[in-house]
C-alpha cells in the first residue's frame, strides 16, 4: 500500500475517535432522564453532528482513494480501502440508530416542553434522513464497483 494511503487512514481515524469521545459524556447526561436545557440540547446535537461529520468526511475520502486506486489497477490496495470504507459506513449506520434510541428511550419521554419535543423530533427526523442517504450512496457505491 502507498505511504500516501498509509498516512491518510490513521489521520481519519483519529478524527472520528475525538469526536466520538466528545458526544460520549453528553449521551451520558441524557440517559440521566433528566430534561435537557436549550444548552445542553444544542450540545448535544452539535456533538452528534460532529461525529456524524467527521465519519461522513473519512467516507468520502475513501471512497475517492478506493476509486482513484481501481483506476490505476491497484485491486489489492482497493480492497482494503473498500473494507475500511464498508467499516465506516456501518458506523456511520450504527451513529444514527443510537441517536434514534437515544432520543426515543430517554429524550422524549424526560421532557416536558413542547420546544424540547420540536427540537428531538426534528433531530431524530434529520438522523433517519442521514442514515437512508448514506445506504443509498453505499448502495450505489456497490452497483457502481459491480458494473467495472
Amino acid at each position: 500500500m502507498h505511504v500516501k494511503i498509509l498516512c491518510i487512514l490513521p489521520n481519519l481515524q483519529n478524527r472520528r475517535n475525538a469526536t466520538t469521545r466528545d458526544v460520549g459524556s453528553l449521551k451520558y447526561i441524557a440517559k440521566l432522564d433528566v430534561e435537557l436545557t436549550t444548552e445542553e440540547r444544542n450540545l448535544l446535537r452539535i456533538g452528534c453532528k460532529n461525529v456524524m461529520g467527521a465519519r461522513r468526511e473519512s467516507w468520502r475520502t475513501l471512497s475517492s482513494i478506493e476509486e482513484r486506486e481501481r483506476a490505476k489497477g491497484n485491486e489489492g490496495d482497493a480492497k482494503r480501502i473498500e473494507e475500511y470504507r464498508r467499516k465506516v459506513e456501518s458506523e456511520l449506520t450504527s451513529i444514527c440508530n443510537d441517536i434514534i434510541q437515544l432520543i426515543d428511550d430517554h429524550l422524549l419521554p424526560s421532557t416536558s416542553l413542547c420546544e424540547s419535543c420540536v427540537f428531538y423530533h426534528r433531530m431524530k427526523g434529520d438522523y433517519f434522513q442521514v442514515s437512508s442517504r448514506t445506504q443509498r450512496l453505499a448502495s450505489r457505491w456497490r452497483r457502481l464497483l459491480q458494473r467495472r
